[in-house]
């Protein structure tokens, strides 16, 4: 049997659920539902009670008469029970007029008002009275002809949208707004329990404008949105909750609407509008083969979940599954799930609280949590872990799944002692100036906890981490996955600086007993004093080898079995180098420095040297470059202090490269914020893409694309310019 989906639940005094409601559906059967007690062991179906497994699949399920009525939603009728399960009324869904049997296709709650979406594009909306019997809420004459795409209720309680209606006087005024998404993609809201007429209208939904408001004008050149389903519900975390308007459309994009009030000139009055917020996603299959408009009916509907991990959200199933997750300082963002999800519910038991419940591909249920001390705020899950001490180099061991990590603090400076100077001894000033203490951390990926620490010396400071294959031993060339490590000892402006090459390994040990995370500790392989800082690490040829930027030279250094680092070539930089970078086993290296700019050398085995092939011909402090390989081109990205991005290539045959010695620049990119790092990611694609990091916390990615793709990039971004609006009202041009 393939279970189908999984709806409903059924809390106790301690807000964990007690039951879970569940579709299945065995080939050759019709499909039924059953109701599962959650116990210590798992799932048992509950039996001897007046639900019935044969009457059919479930759609939706919830409560209602203050959580005293559990509605269970099948295809044709609804059924109430009680909170032992007991049957206490069954409501069968007829159309008086033709004598037809819609099928349901949705259903919305809000106490005491349930809204039932039909396949006849129409709409019914029931109410339980004072004994919990559900009553259908008699219509309209004119809402009655109408036809609507989808339907949601939502309880105004705070009275963010202040929508009253002008028809109804009494206490009979309620809270409950019913919006209704037309066939012609408008919309219209109600409040509840007056159908007479909407108190709220905009038909231009469809055309998703920027701001949506009732005087919405719609040009000729604006295309639909196919949209099926419409939500409104709470987002936002424990601090801050807030009712947004979800859209759904048939390529299975979600638009996000926040309401607000606007001011009518002249007068006190406002009036509710409506903004976009942008949403970057991409799904997987956003037009499935063979798609047709009625396949619209039989989408998933979206799902509100009221406490995921102090979270209230919104789920999309589908191919393309995502949580819709905000917090309080920042708007909604979209956080994929991974894999395909047909049903997700929320969960609260004592083994997963505030967690959630979905049924995967492979008709399995899994409970899951959103992992904790996570942030969602980007879209993107991150974790921020707080060391308590300055951060200057971090890298990735693979093999071990660990962040190898250079912290560094402040410590109190006492003088030495030293024979030629007895007084340092007695210096007995409580006030005594800081100094930099540096270390390396072991960080564990999973646990985010520091699990091994190497301290390093006084006034010793990590400059760069370095994580690469070395050969560790020159008769069998075996070669393992180590850690190099440069470091500076900055003792002042009156001594020279000196610098140390360290090599890790990070090996198994037996973990404690109680933190299993420990399991891993760094291993001093070779250690290795030169003249001046180690600035930059690269690992070289295809030999094993690393590349040090050491002061004023570049110097490629072989590991041996002793533990040092015996120097094979070297090259004169003549200044402080930045950065060194080769193009994996090639022999290509790049080099920038903080004065003459970018270096393009050769490294070479036989004999072993390195050969200046040009240089960039303006003077530019360098903070970070990188190759760029694009099919039979090669490409070098620079990135200077002045946040300008240079593209520059090495062309012997080109005129103005004097015959190679000077690097031709192709074109420069001003990116107004100010790089860090960047990195060439691998790909067996020939189109190669780097990703840059900023000092802000902006990553973004450079690729080199086609004449004729930058030629329909460059025609949607003119479009995109004089279409979206402009954020501050600032040229997109300038800024």
């Amino acid at each position: 049997s393939a279970s189908k989906s999984s709806e409903g639940l059924q809390r106790d005094r301690d807000s964990f659920h007690n039951y879970i409601l569940a579709s299945t559906t065995q080939i050759g059967n019709d499909p039924r539902s059953a109701v599962y007690s959650l116990t210590s062991s798992g799932l048992k179906e509950v039996q001897d009670t007046d639900f019935d497994p044969e009457a059919g699949a479930t759609l939706d399920i919830g409560t209602l008469h203050s959580g005293s009525r559990i509605i269970q939603v099948l295809s044709s009728e609804l059924r109430s029970y009680d909170a032992n399960f007991g049957l206490a009324q069954i409501f069968p869904l007829a159309d008086e007029a033709t004598g037809a049997e819609p099928n349901i296709v949705g259903a919305s709650f809000a106490d005491p008002y349930l809204l039932l979406n039909r396949d006849d594009e129409k709409i019914t909306l029931l109410r339980v009275d004072e004994s919990g019997d559900l009553d259908e809420v008699e219509q309209d004459p004119s809402l009655q002809g109408k036809t609507f795409r989808s339907g949601s209720l939502y309880d105004d309680i705070k009275g963010v949208f202040r929508l009253e209606s002008e028809l109804e006087t009494g206490d009979d005024t309620g809270t409950v707004l019913m919006f209704l998404l037309t066939v012609e993609g408008g919309l219209q809201i109600f409040c509840l329990p007056s159908l007479e007429r909407y108190v709220y209208k905009a038909d231009g939904l469809s055309f998703l404008p920027p701001f949506l408001t009732p005087e919405f004008f719609v040009r000729r050149s604006q295309a639909k949105e196919p949209l099926v389903q419409i939500l409104v519900t709470d987002l936002g975390d424990v601090s801050q909750r807030a009712p947004y308007l979800i859209l759904r459309s048939a390529t299975d994009d979600a638009i996000i609407y926040q309401p607000y009030h606007s001011p009518k000139p002249g007068t006190r009055d406002t009036t509710l509008h409506f903004l976009k917020i942008s949403t970057p996603r991409i799904t997987k299959n956003p037009t499935p083969p063979g798609y047709d408009e009625d396949d619209e009916k039989t989408q998933e509907p979206m799902r509100a979940i009221s406490d995921c991990n102090g979270y209230n959200t919104v789920f999309l199933p589908g191919e393309s599954p995502a949580f819709i997750l905000k917090s309080v300082s920042s708007p909604p963002r979209m956080t994929n799930l991974s894999g395909t999800v047909h049903s997700l519910m929320g969960l609260s038991t004592s083994k997963c609280p505030k967690g959630f419940a979905y049924l995967n591909e492979k008709g399995s249920v899994i409970f899951a949590q959103l992992p904790a001390n996570f942030r969602y705020h980007t879209g993107w899950l991150t974790r921020k872990v707080h060391l308590g001490e300055d951060v200057h180099a971090v890298d990735y061991h693979e093999p071990t799944a660990t962040c190898v990590i250079g912290v560094s603090r402040k410590v109190d400076f006492q003088l030495p002692e030293d024979e030629t100077h007895p007084e340092w001894t007695s210096e007995s000033t409580s006030f005594l100036p800081q100094i930099e203490q540096g270390s390396i951390k072991l960080l564990d990926q999973r646990t985010c906890a520091i699990i091994d620490e190497y301290p390093l010396s006084t006034a010793e400071v990590v400059m760069c981490i370095k994580t690469m294959h070395l050969e560790i031993s020159e008769h069998t060339q075996e070669r393992q996955t180590l850690v190099a490590i440069g470091t500076a000892i900055i003792r002042g402006e009156d001594l020279p600086a000196l610098g140390r090459i360290y090599v890790f390994n990070v090996i198994k040990v037996v973990p404690e007993l109680d933190r299993l995370e420990t399991g891993h500790r760094l291993k001093l392989i070779a250690k290795e004093e030169v003249k001046g800082a180690v600035t930059a690490l690269s690992e070289v040829g295809t030999q094993g080898f690393l590349l040090a930027a050491q002061g004023q030279k570049c110097m490629v250094r072989g590991l041996k079995e002793d533990g040092s680092l015996l120097p094979v070539a070297f090259m004169d930089m003549q200044c402080y180098t930045s950065v060194v970078k080769e193009l994996k086993g090639t022999g290509m290296c790049l080099m920038g420095d903080v004065v003459k700019g970018c270096w393009f050398a050769g490294y070479f085995e036989e004999p072993y040297k390195l050969r200046l092939f040009g240089k960039s011909a303006n003077q530019m402090e360098v903070l970070a470059a990188d190759f760029l390989p694009n099919g039979k081109n090669l490409y070098l990205v620079v990135a200077d202090a002045d946040s300008v991005i240079h593209i520059l290539q090495f062309d012997p045959e080109h005129p103005k490269s004097l015959t190679g010695h000077l690097l031709l620049p192709l074109t420069s990119f001003h990116t107004g914020s100010f790089p860090t790092t960047m990195t060439l990611l691998p790909s067996s694609s020939p189109q190669k893409t780097l990703l840059l990091t900023s000092a802000t916390g902006s990553l973004a990615t450079l690729s080199a694309l086609t004449p004729s793709a930058h030629r329909t990039l460059s025609a949607l971004q003119s479009h995109l310019q004089s279409t979206l609006p402009h954020p501050l009202g600032l040229n997109p041009k300038a800024y």
